[in-house]
């Protein structure tokens, strides 16, 4: 998730003190010295990012050409609270898979009541980019298109509504062209639905580890 303008960059302030120390053990007051280091911590309020997987595989793969289904959300949430008249930036939804993993579909989908009319109208304004391992990157679609949901069932729904030709990419991440109002309290105002398989190399070296595994607890199980 990448937040929009209205990060915060807060400064924190350590002491430090240095003295040198003789053979035997005393220190030399004449050496002290006094300071300080800092460090800077960039942070957003009330932005929180969320990943489902919508549809589960096997622990070890059987099925080169399963599809995982996963949604990534965003929204302006820190806890139950009754919160009113807040806002949240947001300007990027991204997704780096742990494996290999060839992406064959995606999808936005848009809770309703969660943002204006001019923030809808910028919703639609969008790049879905895919990256490479290289870190070059190829525009998937412009103005990918959103559906607006009303409950939460409707928001974690498997289905994905765009089918692409599959390939793989190290990530992808949805980029609108400017900057997103969330205008109301909530977790999931707005989600990224993507579809991905594993790659033939990652199913392969998935199923031999999983078959190795498998193989050494049947082991185990014999001397018990």
């Amino acid at each position: 998730m990448k937040y929009g303008t209205n990060t915060t960059v807060a400064t924190q302030y350590f002491p430090v003190k240095t003295i040198l120390v003789n053979d035997d053990g005393t220190t030399d007051p004449t050496t002290e010295r006094n300071g300080k280091v800092y460090r800077e911590y960039e942070y957003v309020k009330k932005l929180k990012g969320t990943k489902y997987h919508l549809k589960y595989n096997y622990s070890v793969p059987v099925d080169p050409e399963y599809r995982h289904k996963y949604l990534i959300t965003g929204g302006q949430y820190w806890g139950q609270a009754a919160v009113q008249n807040t806002t949240t930036i947001i300007n990027t939804i991204i997704d780096e898979p742990w494996e290999k993993t060839e992406f064959t579909g995606y999808g936005i989908r848009v809770m309703d009541g969660f943002f204006d009319a001019a923030n809808l109208a910028k919703i639609s304004h969008n790049k879905l980019i895919g990256v490479n391992d290289d870190g070059s990157e190829e525009v998937i679609q412009a103005n990918v298109p959103f559906e607006t949901v009303n409950n939460d069932t409707q928001m974690k729904a498997d289905s994905v509504p765009i089918s692409m030709t599959p390939k793989y990419y190290k990530s992808i991440k949805l980029v609108f062209d400017d900057e997103v109002t969330i205008s109301k309290y909530g977790q999931d105002a707005i989600g990224l639905v993507l579809e991905t398989k594993l790659t033939n190399a990652e199913f392969t070296r998935l199923k031999q580890y999983g078959g190795q595994y498998k193989s050494k607890l049947h082991k185990c199980d014999q001397y018990r």
